[in-house]
């Protein structure tokens, strides 16, 4: 009996240490498979989105299109007008009409940082998986936690810069929980967080059709309530037009 029990315990731990011994990038290679693989993500060219963006008692539509290699396109409808965000892989433009109805230049990363939960399910962790070296370091599983009552691994990538990412997959399916990163910005320290929820299939590839994005006690929804893939995208409406 006493034998028995022994190899009980030796034989919980070895399959507790098989569970545990996946790396970051397997659970990455993972979860991608899980929204429906690299085979279907190759497929889709262009996406077309509708949705609102929530917050402080606000509710504002959007429209965003993406057309491959990193061509995006936001319009946000406002009482004032509609704004318009563009940026490819080198620049970006933009137009507020409550400012300027002529087109402006706008440093890309001010506009990336408004379409990051759109990103998320065009590219997932693809540009990890080919450009590792160039965009970060390693992703590296730092154990389990409990995130919005589910059972999650824990992943930190520590980029170039020297930000750490953290990031949460279900244990169960592997699909992203949540994200979160603290940096300090001129001596304040700010803390941001995406929470992924409602996932649904198109094209092959399950998608979040709601983030919930929170920015020290800020919280801003984002939710699309339409999504398509592969619609036609003629180049022009990415091209900033002639003053």
């Amino acid at each position: 009996m006493k034998f028995r029990f022994i190899a009980t315990l030796i034989i919980c731990s070895f399959i507790g240490y098989i569970g545990y011994s996946q790396t970051g990038e397997e659970i990455i290679l993972k979860h991608l498979e899980a929204r429906g693989g690299l085979e279907n993500y190759w497929k889709i060219n262009t996406w077309g989105c509708e949705g609102r963006i929530s917050t402080g008692g606000q509710d504002v539509p959007f429209t965003i299109y993406y057309k491959a290699p990193k061509m995006t396109r936001g319009e946000v409808l406002t009482q004032g007008g509609t704004i318009v965000l563009v940026a490819d892989s080198q620049s970006a433009w933009g137009i507020n009409p409550m400012q300027n109805p002529k087109p402006q230049d706008i440093p890309r990363e001010n506009i990336v940082s408004n379409f990051e939960p759109f990103y998320y399910f065009i590219e997932g962790f693809m540009t990890y998986l080919e450009e590792k070296e160039k965009e970060g370091g390693e992703f590296t599983l730092v154990g389990k936690d409990t995130v919005e009552g589910k059972e999650a691994f824990k992943l930190e990538n520590k980029t170039k810069d020297g930000q750490i990412i953290n990031y949460w997959f279900d244990a169960t399916d592997y699909m992203l929980i949540k994200d979160y990163i603290k940096f300090n910005n001129e001596g304040k320290v700010i803390e941001i967080s995406n929470s992924f929820k409602n996932f649904r299939a198109i094209s092959g590839i399950k998608i979040p059709f709601k983030v919930e994005k929170k920015i020290g006690e800020e919280i801003i929804t984002t939710t699309f309530t339409k999504i398509k893939a592969n619609i036609p995208l003629p180049d022009s409406i990415f091209q900033k037009p002639k003053d």
